[in-house]
C-alpha cells in the first residue's frame, strides 16, 4: 500500500496518514476495500488522540473527518467533545493558518 509510514508513530504524522486515508476510501472502486481504508484511517486517527490527546491539530484532524464523513459509517460521536476541547484550549494554537481553519470549521468566531 503506498500510504503506509515506515517505523513512524508519531502521533500528529498518524493523524494525517488516517486522514488521508479516510479520504483516499472515497476514491477506491471496490465497496470492501473503500470500508477497509476506511477503518484503517479511522483506527489511525483514534490511535493519534489516545496517544496525544490534548493536541489540538490532531483534534481538529478528527472534528474535520467526523463532520465530513457519510453518516452510515458511524463516526461521528466525538464531534461535540472535540469541539468543546477546542473551544476551551483554542488559544494556545500558536499557528495562525491552523486557527483559520478551526475557526471555518466549527464557527467559533460568531
Amino acid at each position: 500500500m503506498i500510504y503506509k509510514l515506515r517505523n513512524d508513530r508519531e502521533p500528529i504524522r498518524i493523524a494525517y496518514l488516517g486522514a488521508f486515508q479516510t479520504i483516499w476510501a472515497k476514491h477506491t472502486l471496490n465497496p470492501f476495500e473503500k470500508l477497509k481504508t476506511f477503518k484503517e484511517g479511522k483506527a489511525n486517527i483514534e490511535e493519534s488522540v489516545a496517544q496525544s490527546p490534548s493536541d489540538m491539530e490532531i483534534r481538529f484532524i478528527r472534528l474535520s473527518v467526523q463532520l465530513n464523513a457519510p453518516k452510515f459509517l458511524g463516526y461521528s460521536n466525538n464531534i461535540e467533545e472535540d469541539k468543546k476541547i477546542i473551544r476551551h484550549c483554542g488559544s494556545e494554537i500558536k499557528s495562525e493558518t491552523l486557527q483559520k481553519m478551526i475557526n471555518e470549521c466549527i464557527k467559533l468566531k460568531q
